[in-house]
Parts: C-alpha cells; sequence; structure tokens
C-alpha cells in the first residue's frame, strides 16, 4: 500500500484469494495505482468493480491473465480492458466455468502487438481460430487448452517459437505433424495430453530441430523407445524434456545421453525406467540440474551414484532433495 502512495505498483496478483477481495476496502487503494502493466486474476477486481466502489480505467496493461470468471461475472470488465489495452503483449484467459465466446475474440483480434496467447475452453472452430490468430503478426507463443470443436488445424503462423496444444482430441495427429513443419522457428512444443503417433514423431524429429523445450506427457498414443530415438537423434539443441507416463525404458535415456548433450532438465515419472538408465544418462551428460523420478522403476541404490553429483536436483518420491558431498 506504500507503493500506491508513490504511484509505482506495477503488478497485482490475487490468485484464488477470495478472502482478500471480501472486503472492499482491501481493493480500494487500486484507485491510486496508475502504472499497473501486470493484472494477475481479474476476478475479485471485477467484483470490486461490479459493485460500484470503482471505475475500470487501467490503459497501460502488457499482461493480463484472467482466471475462474463465473457466468456473467465481469465479462464486459475484461472486453473493456482488452480494448483499453491495444498494447498488451501477453494474454491468458483460463476461463474455467464458461466457454471463450467470439466477442473475446473478436476483440483479441485488435491486439496487434500481443506476442504470448494463452486460452482456455472454448467451442470456437477451426476457422473461427484461424481467423483469429492469423491477423495477429508478432505472435510468438501460443497455448490452447480443451478445444473440442478443433479437427484440422491448420494453422500458419510465421512468427511462432513456442506451441502448446493440449486436451484438444479431436485434432488429427497428422495435422500436428503438419503443423511443425510449416513451423520452422519452433523452440519450445507442449504436445502433452494428445495423440502422438509415429508420423507426428517423424516429423518432429525431421523439422524441429531447433527445439529446446519438449513436452509429450501423458500422450494417448503413448511415446516409446523408437518414437524417443528418432527425436533425439535430430532434436540436438534440447535442454527440457517431459516424458511424464509413457512406455518409455532404459533405452531411451541412451538414445538422450547420445542425442541431447545439452540436456538440463528431464521429467519421467510413470516410467519403466531404472537404476541402469539414470546411471548411463549422467555419466554421458554432465549439465543435468535436474531429474524427476518419482514412480520409476529406480531403487534406493541410485542415491549412492546421486552423490557423485553435487549439484544435482532430484524428485525421487514426493519432495525435492538436494544431496552434498560433506
Amino acid at each position: 500500500f506504500e507503493l500506491t502512495k508513490e504511484n509505482s505498483l506495477m503488478e497485482i496478483n490475487i490468485f484464488e484469494n477470495k478472502d482478500f477481495a471480501k472486503l472492499p476496502s482491501n481493493l480500494s487503494f487500486i484507485k491510486h495505482c496508475r502504472k499497473i502493466t501486470t493484472l494477475i486474476d481479474i476476478n475479485p477486481i471485477c467484483k470490486f468493480y461490479l459493485q460500484g466502489y470503482q471505475k475500470l480505467y487501467y490503459n497501460s496493461i502488457k499482461k493480463l491473465i484472467v482466471t475462474s470468471c463465473s457466468c456473467g461475472l465481469g465479462r464486459s470488465e475484461v472486453i473493456q480492458l482488452l480494448e483499453s489495452n491495444k498494447n498488451m503483449t501477453d494474454l491468458s484467459l483460463k476461463i474455467n466455468f464458461n466457454l471463450l465466446e467470439l466477442n473475446y475474440f473478436d476483440t483479441i483480434i485488435d491486439l496487434k502487438r500481443l506476442k504470448y496467447l494463452s486460452l482456455s475452453n472454448s467451442n470456437i472452430s477451426d476457422m473461427g481460430l484461424k481467423d483469429c490468430l492469423e491477423q495477429l503478426p508478432h505472435l510468438e507463443g501460443l497455448k490452447i487448452i480443451h478445444f473440442p470443436n478443433l479437427y484440422l488445424f491448420n494453422l500458419y503462423i510465421p512468427t511462432l517459437k513456442e506451441i502448446s496444444i493440449n486436451r484438444c482430441n479431436n485434432i488429427d495427429n497428422e495435422f500436428l505433424g503438419i503443423f511443425i513443419k510449416s513451423h520452422p522457428l519452433l523452440e519450445k512444443i507442449d504436445f502433452s495430453n494428445m495423440s502422438i503417433g509415429i508420423s507426428s514423431s517423424l516429423l518432429l524429429a525431421r523439422y524441429a530441430k531447433k527445439i529446446t523445450h519438449l513436452n509429450l506427457s501423458y500422450s494417448d498414443n503413448i511415446i516409446n523407445d523408437l518414437d524417443l530415438a528418432l527425436i533425439c537423434s535430430n532434436c540436438r539443441e534440447l535442454i527440457h524434456i517431459d516424458l511424464s507416463c509413457t512406455f518409455i525404458s532404459d533405452k531411451s535415456m541412451e538414445s538422450i545421453s547420445i542425442g541431447c548433450k545439452k540436456l538440463k532438465t528431464l521429467i519421467i515419472p510413470y516410467t519403466a525406467v531404472g537404476n541402469r538408465g539414470i546411471h548411463t544418462l549422467l555419466k554421458k551428460i554432465d549439465s543435468i540440474i535436474f531429474l524427476d523420478l518419482r514412480h520409476t522403476l529406480i531403487n534406493k541404490d541410485i542415491l549412492k551414484v546421486f552423490k557423485g553429483f553435487p549439484n544435482l536436483y532430484y524428485s525421487v518420491e514426493h519432495q525435492i532433495i538436494k544431496e552434498k558431498l560433506d
């Protein structure tokens, strides 16, 4: 609150803080904040506006995260925020109780400087999404969660470097591969909770050679050792890999150790990887700083191996432990 007196507060984060929003007096300081560039969880603030305590006047927002807007709550306020902040670069609409409607997309089109966009829960069609996204000339990062009416996903966004598609299970596996092929600048790919088959793996290995981050966890067509061998032999810039709940084994650790010499983070819970694979990995790659090995086939003997790597963080149960040499 002292920051508001100096008019220097630049970020408001009230994420899931219901108690904070109960008393209007807790939000009264907002009227002093004229330089806000980041709003996280606008929901309680929208309640505040709807109660008539404060008019919405922000026009310097660069980053906006909207979560849990229930039916009719804050919709007009959010639209107003979008319309009055045409220079916004980072937008996330995590609307869990109501599907995104076309009026949101009509407004997003006007955010010509938008670089990162995350959208959850919408019945918008392939063409509706395509018409919106292809009018954003500077878009570098896109995240789409639970869009049940997406089938083709024939988007082309030439500036795109990061793509995350989750729980869009009607998208054909072939079109995911085509999307990868048509976007050579991709550095981060997240296809978790998706149907990833051999055709996508082949195209990913062939055309996504610049990727540094890869997430294929919880795939419907479960990734196996052969798929990963294809990817690791070509995607040699990888520093982060998440293969949680896939059909990989110690053979995949050999593939990673040969092809991914820059790897820093490996996440492999619920896999058939054991002590031998992890030992092989650590012997051949000295850049690894974190391993998530929960619910794998490792046993306590692996802790003896970890003692030789004092800078390694790892998770073997429910806590992250760092072993330090005396």
